[in-house]
């Protein structure tokens, strides 16, 4: 084995190497344990325990009265689905449906109909209380010192509900709006036997309710907005505890699907307008009364969608609300600067794994890709070979076919010449024998 020596430049600068990696090294130590120390600093929370107690507890209390929101909004709808099973059981009939008649002296005498008055108050009374779960959520809301998004967004969707929701109100309790029983069933019971009557307080209901669908459409749309500005949001938010992010995103997502299936809703079976067709039209004949309880039977299987709906964003509610309950941070935000720094962290870290997949498809070459390639390859060769070889047959037949027609043109040169010739002799003789007519020709020997 040869022994390898080292000269005195060599060893100096493999000495100067040796301590230039030290010394980083050691500057790299002495840095981190001050950034240690600064980051230890700053991940302290910002909040003080009390202050986080309070947020908690408003927290809990916003989704608790959001939850009874909720729970009234599904029993609201339980309730279209009772009064259009009603209709149905009385075949559309306004007389059985608005009042109950008994026979006096031969004559129906009009009472109260206590099923429809119960399902008529138990509508105002779950509108009332959706309302004012409403404001009891956003009075909560307000008591956070700053603004936040999520909760800014999604007041701005339940004051867009409170619309809906007070408009719905307004058919059943005193105003410009209220519906009126007596009349109703005054104008349906003499449409027949009077068709000059008067019709200008349905008309004035129906223009009403006209309005109401106006203002219903572009609440929804409004509604929609909210919602998807809120959704990319939160998706996209680096501050939002990710121990709650996807239940929020489910929340607002779940609001959006039913906001959907309230539009879908809307479109079919409405017992106020209904009513009115009915004062307008007289008694539904039976095939009208059969199209007329299929509608309403169409519109109970969406309006049981709806409810599922409502279940399944009760069931997130729940989660939101146990989140707040067992954890010690009370806020949807990260509450202090390590969790926002490794939240980040992940989010980067997701973005750069997103972006290798994608590089790696890009770059990656499949097998099926290669067999491709090769295939291609050869197709290409096969047809330059074939092209080649035509290009000879073609060169080959240009060839004889010249050669056939100069062999041609020289046999008919040499027939037309051969004729001309002959031509030219008769022509020559018929001249010979026009000069020669009179004349005597003596050949002398």
């Amino acid at each position: 084995m040869n022994n390898i020596m080292l000269g005195k430049k060599e060893l100096v600068s493999i000495l100067v190497i040796l301590m230039c990696v030290a010394l980083y090294f050691l500057f790299e130590y002495y840095s981190n344990q001050k950034r240690q120390v600064k980051v230890a600093e700053n991940f302290q929370s910002e909040m003080t325990t009390n202050k986080l107690d309070i947020m908690r507890d408003t927290n809990m209390t916003i989704f608790s009265r959001y939850k009874d929101f909720v729970n009234k909004e599904r029993d609201l709808y339980k309730n279209d689905i009772e009064i259009a099973n009603y209709f149905i059981k009385n075949n559309f009939n306004l007389d059985q449906i608005l009042k109950k008649y008994k026979i006096v002296a031969g004559k129906k005498d009009y009472g109260p109909n206590i099923k429809m008055e119960s399902l008529i108050n138990l509508r105002k009374s779950y509108l009332n209380g959706i309302i004012n779960d409403i404001d009891k959520v956003v009075e909560e809301i307000e008591k956070f010192d700053s603004k936040n998004q999520f909760y800014e967004s999604l007041k701005s969707i339940l004051f867009e509900l409170k619309v809906i929701y007070d408009d719905n109100l307004s058919y059943f309790k005193e105003g410009e709006k209220s519906i009126d029983i007596d009349e109703f069933l005054n104008v349906y019971l003499n449409k027949q036997s009077n068709p000059d009557m008067d019709y200008s307080y349905v008309n004035k209901v129906n223009a009403n309710l006209l309005s109401s669908n106006n203002l219903f459409k572009k609440t929804t749309e409004s509604i929609e907005k909210h919602a998807m500005e809120l959704i990319n949001f939160l998706d996209n938010s680096s501050n939002i505890d990710k121990n709650i992010k996807e239940d929020l995103i489910n929340l607002i997502e779940s609001r959006h699907q039913t906001t959907l299936k309230m539009v879908v809703r809307s479109l079919s079976f409405n017992f106020l307008d209904t009513i009115i067709l009915l004062c307008l039209s007289g008694k539904p004949s039976d095939n009208v009364v059969e199209d007329k309880k299929n509608a309403a039977k169409d519109s109970n299987l969406i309006v049981g969608e709806l409810v599922e709906l409502l279940n399944s964003e009760l069931v997130i509610v729940n989660n939101i609300y146990n989140f707040f309950q067992s954890s010690p941070k009370g806020s949807i935000l990260l509450v202090d600067n390590e969790f926002k720094y490794f939240n980040t962290v992940d989010k980067n870290t997701n973005s750069l794994i997103n972006f290798c997949k994608k590089m790696k498809k890009l770059d990656k070459s499949k097998n099926s890709d290669l067999i491709f390639k090769r295939m291609a390859k050869e197709f290409i060769k096969k047809k330059n070979n074939q092209i080649t070889k035509l290009n000879k047959d073609i060169d080959q037949i240009m060839g004889d076919m010249t050669v056939t027609d100069a062999y041609n043109h020289n046999l008919y040169t040499l027939r037309t010449s051969d004729q001309s010739q002959k031509q030219i002799n008769a022509i020559k003789q018929a001249k010979e024998n026009i000069d020669s007519i009179g004349k005597f020709k003596i050949n002398l020997k």
